[in-house]
C-alpha cells in the first residue's frame, strides 16, 4: 500500500510539474512577442535565432550558416562557407543530407521533418535528437538557387515525452496492481475521515464482521472498532498525517461487531485535505501471530532441552566463527565461563596442533548440511579431550550458523586406544600367540608365531591342529597332559618341540599354555599357548659362558700381572741401583741393561694382559683424534715399511673423545702391525676419522654388544690383506689367539686394544672376508667440553729432594725397600709402613713430621681410598701419591681409588718415581728452598705437556 500511495503522489507531481511548464511556456511566448519588435533585419534574426539555419549551393558547397547551426558541427560560421555539406556534418547526417538537398534542387519541393540521431561535438558517446526542414531558395526568375535547412535540436523534449510514457506506464501498472490487491481479498483497502469508514473493500468488512450496507450508512466508526487502549495510538497516528501526510504500518487490534479482537498491521496517507481524508491498508496478522506463539512455545521447548542436554552444544556465526551461543553443559565441561565462550570463536576450543584439521572440517561444510566426525579439543585448563561432533546449520536471528553436538569420548577413545596397544602387543610379541577352539583347532596365530613356524603372512590358521604343531616326542605328551587341562581351565607350564611346518626341523620352545574363561560365567572357550623360541636364549647363555670363561682368564691374568708388576718394579729399581754402583766401562754394565730391557718386556705383557682385562688404570683425558693420529703419521709409515702404503684421511671438525693417550696410540700401533703382517707382499693401510651417530637401529642390529645411542668419533683402520673367515673372527679379541707362527706374537695385541677402547666406553668391531681385507672400526664416545692440542717436549731433569720425609705404605716389602733406598739416594727421608693403620698410628706419633706419603692402593685390612679418607681427618691437607700394580674390579667399580687422585702405575723406573713425587710435593706446597740435582736418566724419554 505504501509503495502505492508513494507512487501516486510522484505521479501527481509530475502532472502538475507538466501542466505547470506549459503555462510557463506560454506565459513566456506572449511576453516575448509583446517584447520583441518586428524584426526588420533579416541578418539579425538570422544571427539570434536557436534554430540552426544555412543555405548549399547546386554544388552543395555551404554559402551561409548562423551560429545556431555552426554550434551543430562545434565550429564557426566562417569554417562553414565554402565546404562541402557532408565534410562539416557529423556521420551519418552527412550521408544522408546528400541526396535530400539533390531531390530539394531537382523537384523544387520541400523536404519536411526529418528526425536526426547525432553524437554531440566532443561526446560521442551522447545522442543528440534534431528535426530539420529542407526549403528551396528561388532567384527573382523563379529557379531555385540555393536550398536552406533548418535544424531544431529536441532532444529535452524527446526524453520529457519519454519520462511521460513512463510514467503514465508505471501509473497503469501500479492502479493495476492496486485494484489487483484491493480486489484480491488478501489485504483490507479502506478510505476514511476522523469518524468513519467511506469506503472499503470486501477483505476489509469480512475482517471487522460488518456489511457493505452498514458502512454505507455511516454505521462503521472508529469508536466502534478501535479498543479502548488503542485510542492514544490512533491519535498519535493522526497527527502523523497531518504533519507528513503518511501513517508508517503500525500493529494494533480491531474489535470485531461479534466482540472478538483482530490483531492487525496498519498504515495510511492522507487521500484529501479538505474535508480531511485518508486511505489505509489493512492486513490480518492472526495466523502470523499465532505463528509467532507458537514459535515462541517451540523455541521454549527447544531451549530448554538445549539447556538442559547434558552435552556441550553451542551455536556459531556460520562466517565468522563466533560463539553465539551455548548451553551449561558446555559451560561446566569446558571450564570458562558464559561471559568467556561468548567472545572466543569455535578455532579457541582447539588445540595449536589440530587447527589445519579444522579448517579442512569447515571447507566441507558446504557439502552437505550436517557435518559428523571426531575432532580434538582442549578445556580452559589445558586438558586435551577427543570429541565426536555433529552439526546442523541453522538461522539465529536472521544470521546464517551452525548448531553444534560436542560428545567426550575421551574414556572411550583411551579404552580402544589401549585395547589397539593390547592387540598390537599380542601381534608384535616377540613370543609366539596362539589360541584354539576346544575341538584344538586353531583360529588365531600371532605374527611371531606363524614366522617361527614358517607360515606367511597370507596363511590361513584355521586349518591347522593343536597337535600339527609339535614334533613327534612332544606331541603325545601334549595330547595327555596339556590338552585336558586347557579344557577343565588350568594352566600348564612345560618345555617341548614345535615342528616347522615347512621344513619339519625342531624347534625348542618353553610353552605356557592356560584355558580362556568366560568373565560372566566362567566357562572354558578356548585354550591359549604361549611359546618362547629357546634358540636365542640358549645362544646367549652359550655367549654369557664365553663371557664369564674370559673373565676368569682376565681376573688370572690380572693377579699374575699384579704379582709381575711388583717384581718388575723391584727389579728396575735394583738393576738402577747396580748400575750406577758400576763403573761405565765395566762389562757388567752390559748385564745390567739386559736385566732391564727383560724387565721392560715382561712389564709390557704385564700392560697388554691389565688392558684386555680392563683392569689397567688409565688416565683419560679430552682429546682431538686428528691430531694425535697426524703426529703418528710418521711412525706408522716407518712401521708398515716403503712396500706398503700408508694413507690417513682426516675429517674436518672432529669431535673431541675422553681416553688415555698412550693407550689409544698403542691400539693403533697394533692394529697396524696386524695390518702389516696380513700384508705380506704389500698393500695398503688406511686411516680414517668421521663423526657418526649411532642410532637405535644400528644398536638393535647389533645384540650382542650393549650400545648406548648417541653422538661418536669414529677411527677405521683398514687393510687390503688376507682377511679373515667367521671363525677366525669370532677369536681374534681372545688373549693368547693368534694365527702367526709359534714366536711370531704373543695373542695379546687385539685383546689388549679391546680391553683399551672398552675401558675408555667405547667399541671396536671387524669386518672382514678371505681375501678382501679387514676393517677394524673403533667407536669412542664424543664428549661436549672440548680439551687442550697436545704437543711433545723434550725430557725434563727431575729435581732432587732436600730432606723432605715420605713415609712408604706397601705391603710387598721388596717394592718399599725398593722406593724407600731411591728415595733416600734422591735426597728424601724415608718412613716406612706396610699397612695403612700402622701408616695412621705412625703420623699419629709424629704430627707434623711427615710431607708425603706414597701409598699402594690395595693393601691388607684397608683399601687406599679409606686410608686417605682417615689421613685427611687426621692430617688436613698432606699429599698422597698412590701406586698400583693392576685396578681390580673392587677398584673400578666400587670406587676405592678417588678420581683425579694423584696416580704411579706399577712397574716403574726409579727416575719416573723422582719426577712424580717432586710434582705432588711441588703442587701440594710449592718446591722447598734447597739445592736441587739430579738428571732424568735412560727411562724416561719425554713427557707430555699442555700447549
Amino acid at each position: 500500500m505504501r509503495d502505492w500511495v508513494a507512487l501516486l503522489i510522484a505521479f501527481g507531481a509530475a502532472i502538475s510539474g507538466w501542466v505547470l511548464h506549459g503555462v510557463v511556456v506560454r506565459a513566456r511566448r506572449r511576453t516575448a512577442r509583446d517584447r520583441v519588435p518586428i524584426p526588420t533585419m533579416l541578418e539579425s534574426a538570422l544571427a539570434s535565432t536557436p534554430i540552426g539555419i544555412g543555405y548549399a549551393d547546386r554544388e552543395l558547397r555551404l554559402v551561409r550558416v548562423n551560429d545556431a547551426l555552426a554550434r551543430f558541427s562545434g565550429r564557426t560560421p566562417e569554417e562553414h562557407v565554402g565546404r562541402l555539406v557532408r565534410d562539416l556534418l557529423p556521420h551519418p547526417a552527412g550521408a544522408l543530407a546528400e541526396p535530400l538537398l539533390r531531390r530539394v534542387f531537382e523537384t523544387g519541393e520541400p523536404a519536411l521533418g526529418l528526425e536526426l540521431q547525432v553524437p554531440a561535438p566532443g561526446q560521442p558517446e551522447a545522442t543528440r535528437h534534431y528535426i530539420a526542414n529542407l526549403y528551396p531558395v528561388r532567384d527573382p526568375r523563379g529557379d531555385t538557387c540555393w536550398v536552406g535547412a533548418s535544424i531544431t535540436e529536441v532532444t529535452a523534449l524527446r526524453r520529457t515525452q519519454q519520462e511521460r510514457e513512463r510514467l503514465l506506464e508505471a501509473l497503469r501498472e501500479s492502479e493495476a496492481r492496486f485494484r489487483a490487491l484491493s480486489e484480491s481479498g488478501v489485504i483490507g483497502v479502506l478510505v476514511a475521515d476522523p469518524e468513519r469508514i467511506l469506503e472499503a473493500n470486501d477483505a476489509f468488512l469480512d475482517l471487522i464482521g460488518y456489511s457493505r450496507a452498514e458502512m454505507t450508512a455511516g454505521q462503521i466508526r472508529w469508536s466502534e472498532i478501535t479498543p479502548a487502549e488503542y485510542a492514544a495510538l490512533d491519535e498519535h497516528a493522526i497527527c502523523q498525517l497531518l504533519e507528513t501526510g503518511v501513517c508508517p504500518p503500525f500493529e494494533k487490534e480491531y474489535r470485531r461487531k461479534d466482540g472478538r479482537r483482530v490483531p492487525i498491521v496498519i498504515g495510511a496517507a492522507i487521500t484529501q485535505h479538505s474535508p480531511l481524508e485518508w486511505a489505509c491498508f489493512v492486513i490480518d496478522i492472526s495466523e502470523r501471530k499465532r505463528a509467532e506463539q507458537e514459535l515462541r512455545e517451540s523455541e521454549q521447548r527447544y531451549r530448554s532441552l538445549f539447556d538442559r542436554n547434558p552435552s556441550p552444544m553451542w551455536v556459531y556465526d556460520y562466517d565468522t566463527l563466533a560463539i553465539l551461543d551455548l548451553n551449561q553443559a558446555a559451560v561446566d565441561h569446558y571450564g570458562w565461563s558464559r561471559e568467556e565462550f561468548l567472545r572466543m570463536t569455535i578455532r579457541e576450543l582447539r588445540p595449536p596442533g589440530e587447527l589445519p584439521t579444522l579448517e579442512a572440517a569447515l571447507e566441507r561444510r558446504s557439502l552437505g548440511v550436517t557435518l559428523d566426525g571426531r575432532f580434538r579439543h582442549w578445556r580452559k585448563n589445558g586438558e586435551r579431550i577427543e570429541v565426536e561432533v555433529s552439526s546442523q546449520e541453522v538461522t539465529v536471528g536472521g544470521t546464517r550458523a551452525r548448531l553444534v553436538l560436542a560428545l567426550d569420548v575421551t574414556d572411550r577413545v583411551r579404552a580402544e586406544e589401549d585395547v589397539q596397544k593390547f592387540v598390537s602387543l599380542v601381534e608384535n610379541s616377540g613370543d609366539f600367540i596362539g589360541m584354539a577352539t576346544l575341538d584344538w583347532r586353531l583360529f588365531y596365530l600371532n605374527k611371531a608365531g606363524r614366522e617361527l613356524l614358517g607360515l606367511t603372512a597370507e596363511s590361513l590358521v584355521g586349518d591347522l591342529l593343536v597337535r600339527d604343531l609339535w614334533d613327534d616326542a612332544t606331541r603325545g605328551r601334549v595330547a595327555r597332559d596339556v590338552l585336558p587341562r586347557l579344557a577343565a581351565g588350568q594352566s600348564w607350564t612345560f618345555d617341548a618341540c614345535l615342528r616347522h611346518l615347512r621344513t619339519g626341523d625342531p624347534i625348542e620352545v618353553e610353552c605356557s599354555a592356560f584355558g580362556i574363561r568366560d568373565a560372566t560365567t566362567g566357562r572354558v572357550l578356548a585354550g591359549a599357548f604361549v611359546l618362547r623360541d629357546l634358540t636365542e636364549r640358549k645362544r646367549v647363555e652359550e655367549h654369557l659362558r664365553q663371557a664369564q670363561r674370559m673373565e676368569a682368564i682376565g681376573r688370572v691374568a690380572g693377579g699374575v700381572a699384579h704379582e709381575v708388576n711388583n717384581m718388575m718394579t723391584v727389579i728396575l729399581g735394583f738393576c738402577t741401583f747396580l748400575g750406577r754402583s758400576l763403573p761405565e766401562a765395566d762389562p757388567r754394565q752390559e748385564d745390567v741393561e739386559q736385566i732391564a730391557r727383560a724387565a721392560d718386556r715382561a712389564a709390557d705383557v704385564s700392560r697388554q694382559l691389565l688392558a684386555f682385562s680392563r683392569r689397567q688404570l688409565l688416565q683419560p683425558q679430552v682429546l682431538e683424534l686428528n691430531t694425535v693420529l697426524t703426529e703418528m703419521e710418521s711412525v706408522l709409515r716407518r712401521l708398515m715399511g716403503e712396500d706398503r702404503e700408508c694413507a690417513v684421511r682426516l675429517a674436518p671438525q672432529l669431535g673431541w673423545v675422553r681416553t688415555d693417550r698412550a693407550q689409544f696410540e698403542q691400539v693403533i700401533i697394533n692394529l697396524a702391525l696386524n695390518a702389516r703382517d696380513a700384508m705380506p707382499r704389500g698393500g695398503r693401510l688406511a686411516l680414517e676419522t668421521s663423526t657418526v651417530v649411532l642410532s637405535a637401529d644400528y644398536v638393535h642390529r647389533h645384540p650382542g654388544t650393549v650400545i648406548r645411542p648417541g653422538p661418536y668419533v669414529l677411527v677405521s683402520v683398514s687393510d687390503t690383506g688376507r682377511g679373515m673367515d667367521a671363525a677366525t673372527q669370532a677369536q681374534i679379541f681372545e688373549p693368547f689367539f693368534t694365527t702367526k707362527p709359534v714366536g711370531h706374537g704373543t695373542g695379546l695385541g687385539l685383546s689388549t686394544a679391546y680391553g683399551i677402547i672398552k675401558q675408555s666406553d667405547g667399541y671396536i668391531w671387524v669386518y672382514s672376508e678371505p681375501g678382501q681385507g679387514s676393517t677394524f672400526r673403533i667407536y669412542l664416545p664424543q664428549v661436549e667440553e672440548s680439551g687442550e692440542r697436545l704437543s711433545w717436549s723434550g725430557p725434563q731433569p727431575a729435581p732432587r729432594g732436600v730432606g723432605e720425609r715420605v713415609l712408604v705404605v706397601e705391603d710387598e716389602e721388596l717394592v718399599r725397600d725398593f722406593a724407600c733406598r731411591f728415595l733416600q739416594g734422591e735426597g728424601y727421608a724415608t718412613v716406612e709402613a706396610n699397612d695403612g693403620e700402622s701408616a695412621l698410628e705412625l703420623i699419629a706419633g709424629e704430627p707434623g713430621a711427615i710431607d708425603l706419603v706414597l701409598s699402594d692402593v690395595v693393601m691388607p685390612r684397608m683399601s687406599g681410598r679409606e686410608f686417605a679418607e682417615r689421613l685427611s681427618r687426621l692430617r688436613p691437607g698432606l699429599p698422597v701419591l698412590f701406586m698400583s700394580g693392576y685396578t681390580n674390579d673392587e677398584i673400578m667399580r666400587r670406587g676405592l681409588l678417588e678420581p683425579g687422585a694423584p696416580f704411579l702405575a706399577k712397574p716403574f723406573s726409579p727416575e719416573t718415581l723422582a719426577l712424580k713425587v717432586r710434582e705432588v710435593l711441588d703442587q701440594a706446597g710449592g718446591r722447598p728452598e734447597g739445592p736441587t740435582g739430579g738428571v732424568v736418566a735412560g727411562g724416561v724419554a719425554s713427557r707430555l705437556t699442555t700447549g
